[in-house]
């Protein structure tokens, strides 16, 4: 566990704001993390862009929680193919509002827990991960 948190802790800090995102990451994961608001203005949001092009989901499934919110990011950035667990589970606990579930978790432990169930959990293949 400890050589996972070093190699979590080399990617710390790589994902700041949306600019630090591919042009063409998944149109609802750059939402996410752009997002400064409440959940409910979130999901309003969410509901706006629609179901999103080339997903099995015919509409977009509210968000109840922060905690989903984390999960379904956690979700689309290891559909996107393109990031190492580490560098997911470094994004998670950004200081983001998408992250604010997971940041306000003061124990480092029940942190790392958190996260490494959540990463597990986390569906691989699910471009929309709206699988609440």
């Amino acid at each position: 566990m400890l050589w996972a948190g070093l190699i979590v802790e080399q990617h710390k800090g790589w994902l700041k704001s949306i600019a630090d995102l591919p042009e063409d990451f998944n149109a609802k994961g750059r939402m996410i993390v752009a997002h400064s608001g409440n959940l409910g203005d979130l999901n309003i949001d969410l509901e706006r862009i629609g179901p999103l092009a080339g997903t099995r989901f015919a509409t977009v499934k509210p968000y109840r929680s922060w905690s989903e919110v984390a999960f379904a990011l956690a979700a689309i950035f290891k559909a996107n193919g393109r990031f190492t667990s580490e560098q997911i589970a470094a994004a998670l606990p950004v200081d983001l509002e998408c992250n604010q579930h997971i940041t306000k978790i003061d124990d480092e432990a029940k942190k790392a827990k958190w996260l490494a169930e959540h990463l597990a959990g986390s569906k691989d293949g699910d471009q929309d991960a709206t699988f609440f």
